[in-house]
């Protein structure tokens, strides 16, 4: 098991400091600390891919339903992030309703569409509340190491930038770093 799991899962104070409370996910100083540390070492000569997660509409969720339920919301995702993707992979709240997915050593695009698969197959099932069950969508960028970037803040800005785009473009999508200015994106309903 990779360290950055196991500190993910233990109860040690000293992990505490790495991680968002309200999700059980890193941080983003941890989360970039972690990505930065498997780009130089091992994940040097692989191919991975970083998802920017951006809830939409999420003021309105807090206004609509308050702040409690929109703890619960993000509280939700996190772990439904951990239990999707429990191996190979670096899960960060880096803000507000932003999160980070990276995932490791992606040997080949069929594989990295079959796991940008799966995170859209995440949103098109995700509903929180226990008595109310409220769907959420997100707007996602994905950029690819290391054609895109090849530290954390390259990677980030680049997701960031195609997560811009799929708000833009109607929300509730992903879209890939370098397809959104050709208008490639994938509708996540």
């Amino acid at each position: 098991m990779l360290n950055w799991v196991k500190k993910l899962f233990s109860g040690n104070e000293a992990d505490k400091a790495e991680t968002d409370l309200l999700t059980g996910l890193f941080n983003k100083d941890a989360v970039g600390q972690y990505i930065e540390g498997y780009l130089e070492g091992t994940g040097r000569n692989t191919q991975c891919m970083l998802f920017f997660i951006d809830l939409d509409d999420f003021g309105k969720i807090n206004d609509a339903m308050g702040h409690a339920f929109g703890d619960e919301v993000l509280s939700t995702l996190g772990r439904m992030l951990k239990e999707a993707f429990p191996q190979n992979s670096i899960l960060g709240r880096i803000e507000g309703d932003r999160f980070v997915l990276f995932l490791e050593a992606l040997p080949d695009n069929n594989t990295m569409s079959t796991e940008s698969g799966r995170l859209l197959e995440l949103f098109r099932n995700f509903r929180a509340g226990e008595y109310i069950k409220y769907s959420v969508t997100a707007s996602i960028g994905a950029s690819f190491y290391p054609q895109n970037g090849t530290d954390f803040e390259e990677l980030l800005k680049a997701a960031d930038r195609a997560a811009y785009q799929a708000k833009r473009s109607g929300k509730n999508r992903l879209v890939l770093y370098g397809q959104e200015l050709a208008g490639e994106e994938i509708d996540i309903t």
